[in-house]
């Protein structure tokens, strides 16, 4: 089986994204994986190897030269380094100054749909995916790989709401934010198969999008405790 993780940010073992990743999918049996994200920095984990990135300040400067708006890589190959610092100075203004017209820049420049090149095309074709998975967030970089993949694969779309992301976009009716809120309603029908992230979201999102959604939670497994003051022990979760 293959399988198709699309995202925004690398599959890093250190960020809460790929962290979930790995606690999925590590030791699968006979499964391939590849990614594609949007973020100008390097996977870290053990489970896919192998990537197209996407970053926006490469996309927003070759508008017009789509072969050098991103490129594959493979961790178990890449020799080269990345440069990330312009990107996170950008985000990092985004954030703090709360300049929404940036992000809303970005999102208009990935709903172009531009940087669909042929080196995007050839990854795809050698992913030739059974299985497209992604978190329920409805930016242009992730939509547009849904419809992309929708219609030149046979892949089946796995959905996760892993947050109440529609009711957000709702919640705050900005111009980008009602994009994602028409995006997130044609997301919902075109995936096959939608999982929440807990019982109630599941019962509220289903009666909002009119389709079944299915519980999926995230595991742990506890080795030997060699000293507890606790009886009985007591495990507190805080992320």
């Amino acid at each position: 089986m293959r399988i198709l993780v699309i995202s925004r940010s690398p599959w890093d073992d250190r960020n809460s994204i790929g962290n979930t990743f790995s606690n999925w999918f590590t030791d699968w049996i006979d499964t391939e994986f590849f990614g594609i994200y949007s973020r100008a920095s390097l996977p870290d984990n053990k489970v896919c190897h192998k990537f197209y990135m996407v970053p926006p300040l490469a996309l927003l400067k070759n508008m017009f030269r789509p072969s050098k708006t991103g490129w594959s890589i493979d961790t178990k190959s890449e020799n080269s380094t990345i440069e990330v610092g312009k990107e996170q100075t950008l985000i990092q203004n985004a954030q703090q100054g709360k300049k929404e017209w940036m992000y809303l820049v970005t999102d208009l420049a990935y709903s172009t749909g531009v940087w669909k090149s042929a080196a995007y095309k050839r990854f795809i074709a050698e992913a030739n995916p059974d299985i497209v998975f992604s978190f329920a967030e409805a930016d242009a970089f992730i939509y547009e790989n849904y419809c992309y993949l929708k219609q030149h694969t046979h892949a089946k779309i796995v959905t996760f709401i892993a947050d109440d992301t529609y009711g957000s976009y709702l919640e705050n009716k900005t111009i980008r934010n009602r994009l994602q809120a028409r995006r997130f309603h044609k997301m919902m029908h075109m995936s096959d198969l939608v999982y929440g992230a807990s019982e109630m979201m599941c019962q509220a999102y289903q009666r909002d999008f009119g389709r079944k959604v299915i519980p999926l939670y995230k595991g742990c497994t506890l080795g030997a405790v060699k000293k507890s003051n606790n009886n009985p022990l007591r495990i507190v979760y805080a992320g």
